[in-house]
Formats: C-alpha cells, sequence, structure tokens
C-alpha cells in the first residue's frame, strides 16, 4: 500500500492576471524540467521526468442563471530511483 502525502493545496479568489502569472510559473518550470514552489512548507523544488501524463478538462454547467465553467489540467508522472 502506498502512502499519500499533499504537499501543496492552494484555492483562493482572486484576479485572471495573477492566475495566468501562476499558471505561467507552471509551463516556465515544465520546460526546464524543474518545478519549484513556494507555497509549500518547507517550498517545493520537483525535478520532471522527460515524459508526463497530462488531462485537460473543460466543463460548464447552467447554475443561478448563467453558466458555471471550470478549467481542470492535471499532470502526473512516477518518480523512480536512479532516473
Amino acid at each position: 500500500m502506498s502512502d499519500k502525502k499533499k504537499l501543496v493545496e492552494m484555492k483562493e479568489c482572486g484576479l485572471t492576471y495573477d492566475a495566468g502569472v501562476l499558471l505561467g510559473k507552471l509551463a516556465e518550470g515544465l520546460r526546464a524540467g524543474r518545478l519549484t514552489c513556494d507555497a509549500g512548507d518547507p517550498p517545493l523544488d520537483l525535478p520532471l521526468p522527460n515524459e508526463i501524463k497530462l488531462e485537460l478538462s473543460i466543463k460548464e454547467k447552467s447554475k443561478d442563471g448563467g453558466v458555471k465553467r471550470k478549467i481542470e489540467i492535471e499532470l502526473e508522472w512516477v518518480e523512480k530511483p536512479g532516473e
């Protein structure tokens, strides 16, 4: 059985621009092969393999007389010793 541990979780409302800045930093890290995150305690520095699994989902549903939209991005990889 594997142990799961949540390293960072972030949920907040803010400016669209700020969300773009955060996603831009993630994109830079992906291109560099290393993700860093100062929101963790301690801060995270995760090396990335050459290949990862990417899932993208965009959903919408009617809510309160309007339309609620949601974008989910999931990146997944297995880190093995010696790689």
